[in-house]
């Protein structure tokens, strides 16, 4: 079982029917860190040891690029915990797609997916 980070922008359904179905997950709001600023949530992420799941492919995309430049660049070795980004849409196609990427099991730590809805799961760095 996956522990998940629901951003903000993410229904909170989401989180519910992952927590149903034996996963752990924590919404931002659970967090305590609505409106707070994508770098944050992705902090938060990482210091929960979870993958965090949004619908902001731009912020989200960019943040992992820049954490991967930096940690190069300060010899830093903290990795984060992954970055999912699903289409808005059902939030039970959403969980679908989630549990769907948790089987293929591809690496997910300090790695950035986007799901398609032509090609389905891809690496998007």
């Amino acid at each position: 079982m996956a522990h998940v980070y629901v951003d903000e922008d993410v229904s909170v359904d989401v989180a519910t029917i992952l927590a149903q179905r034996q996963h752990t997950a924590t919404t931002v709001r659970d967090a305590g860190l609505r409106a707070e600023h994508d770098g944050r949530q992705l902090w938060e992420a990482t210091h929960r040891r979870a993958i965090l799941v949004s619908h902001n492919a731009m912020d989200f995309r960019l943040l992992h690029r820049s954490w991967r430049c930096w940690a190069t660049a300060w010899q830093v070795h903290q990795q984060h915990g992954g970055i999912l980004i699903l289409p808005h849409g059902d939030e039970g196609d959403s969980v679908e797609r989630l549990e769907e990427f948790l089987q293929v099991g591809w690496p997910i730590v300090n790695q950035v997916y986007r799901y398609d809805s032509q090609r389905g799961w891809e690496p998007y760095d």
